[in-house]
């Protein structure tokens, strides 16, 4: 099933507005200040963004190559303290422990 053509065009016009960049800002930002894994959930808490745009923010980020490497990467999967169901913990990839 392919997506319709106002979905399509939707979509366009999100991403020609520039709120991916601001959306991708905002969850590094909140990733900077907490320091530690979190899920979609709490992101979504602290940033006021949907957890379905989190999803498509996360996934970038962990795909996207400045200079060459991911900003983001699953830290480890457990219980969401407030769901209690298995799900993804999100954190900041730490560039000094990288060895080059």
């Amino acid at each position: 099933m392919d997506a319709s053509d106002t979905q399509k065009e939707s979509y366009g016009a999100f991403r020609n507005s520039g709120r991916p960049a601001i959306e991708k800002r905002l969850v590094l930002k909140a990733l900077r200040k907490l320091n530690k894994p979190v899920t979609r959930r709490q992101l979504s808490a602290i940033t006021k963004l949907p957890q379905n745009h989190l999803t498509r923010v996360l996934y970038d980020l962990q795909r996207i190559k400045p200079p060459g490497k991911p900003l983001v990467e699953i830290a480890f999967e457990k219980k969401c303290p407030t769901t209690n169901v298995r799900v993804q913990w999100y954190q900041l990839i730490d560039r000094e422990k990288q060895v080059p």
